[in-house]
């Protein structure tokens, strides 16, 4: 199975602790960190060499260079100018390392359940906001002869 689904790591670890499916994951994580980076110091990302260890969602930029030089440091002061960190800067500076927003989950665990307790569940935000934005984007698709096929799809043709 290819997982495209967030959070991958954990739900590759779900499937793999509950199943015998082989899975694999696939993130483009890593590389909105090294653009985040890039943008945190104001350099085109094709010109930094940035290490990122960990598996999709679960990594670290661990390193930082421009044209030989050690980026780091720099990116470590810089890090509480973003908005929105998952993770405490002083956790950040603590580690010398900067984890992804997944990270969240296990170094503030208790903060997000408190933060999520009586709202909508994530998943259903982030499904309202899909079907608002479909709605309103979609061109206007009308169904006729409405019969299920043995699938369980609609079937018909659309105007």
């Amino acid at each position: 199975m290819i997982n495209l689904t967030n959070p991958s790591s954990i739900v590759q670890y779900a499937i793999n602790y509950a199943t015998r499916v082989k899975v694999v994951s696939i993130c483009d994580l890593p590389m909105m960190a090294a653009q985040t980076v890039a943008d945190l110091l104001e350099l085109p990302v094709h010109e930094l060499v940035v290490r990122y260890a960990g598996m999709n969602h679960f990594g670290w930029v661990t390193g930082v260079h421009w044209q030989g030089q050690d980026m780091m440091p720099k990116v470590l002061d810089k890090i509480a100018t973003l908005l929105g960190l998952p993770v405490e800067t002083d956790i950040i500076r603590a580690l010398g390392v900067i984890p992804t927003s997944y990270f969240k989950y296990f170094y503030h665990a208790n903060r997000v359940l408190a933060a999520q307790q009586g709202n909508v569940p994530a998943p259903t935000n982030c499904l309202n906001w899909k079907l608002k934005f479909w709605r309103s984007t979609a061109p206007k698709v009308r169904i006729k002869n409405r019969p299920v096929s043995s699938s369980g799809m609609l079937s018909g043709t659309s105007t």
